[in-house]
């Protein structure tokens, strides 16, 4: 729809203001009526061109960004837990969501990751709409959930090779991606110990290295 207003602005409001002066020098030359007639044109025509572009300039789409939503609704039967959310999240930038128990802020998360699949909307990740596109939207995201839930008996080292092969990195950058980032965790001592004789904290930093394992361009 932006488009069409932009083009019906360009094919008959500019010509208009390019022609009606035209119209004011030959008249001018004539009967004063007449030009009192053009001159009020004039003015009509002026003012309809700066408020249709002025309305042009506050509806232009915005560019989106990494994370991208229009409009995204999420019921649970007739109970209305997200109600037309609209965000828009640029690389570089943390965004963050407050609010009271219930108003709706995990299962926002939740539909950002492809947990859950909104009941209306869009939801874009990197271009990708976790809708029509989920595969290529959940590659580009990284999540780190409330409780790490991690499988319990394997060592942190296994897990993060095993979900570097979950994202598709071939077996020598996923063994070289978990080093790092044992290492810059702290874990690298813990490294083939099973994850179920971690601390909460070891484990809560297990599961963000694990989000982290294929460099994701957005972390939630």
């Amino acid at each position: 729809s932006y488009n069409l207003f932009t083009w019906l602005y360009a094919a008959i409001l500019i010509p208009s203001a390019l022609w009606l002066p035209l119209v004011y020098i030959s008249v001018e030359q004539s009967s004063q009526a007449w030009l009192w007639v053009v001159r009020l044109a004039l003015v009509v025509v002026g003012a309809a061109s700066l408020g249709l572009l002025i309305a042009l300039l506050k509806v232009r789409p915005q560019k989106a960004g990494l994370v991208y939503w229009l409009a995204v609704a999420k019921k649970y039967g007739t109970k209305l837990a997200v109600d037309d959310v609209n965000f828009n999240v640029n690389g570089g930038e943390i965004f963050g969501f407050l609010g009271p128990n219930g108003a709706g802020k995990t299962t926002t998360l939740k539909v950002a990751v492809g947990l859950l699949q909104p009941t209306l909307g869009t939801v874009r990740v990197c271009g990708s709409d976790i809708q029509k596109q989920q595969l290529e939207a959940k590659a580009a995201s990284g999540f780190v959930p409330d409780e790490p839930n991690l499988f319990a008996k394997l060592t942190g080292r296994e897990l993060l090779r095993f979900v570097g092969d979950l994202y598709g990195l071939d077996p020598a950058q996923a063994a070289r991606r978990s080093e790092e980032l044992l290492r810059l965790f702290g874990l690298s001592e813990a490294a083939d110990d099973t994850t179920d004789s971690y601390s909460h904290g070891m484990q809560q930093k297990t599961s963000l290295a694990a989000a982290l394992v294929h460099d994701p361009k957005v972390l939630i």
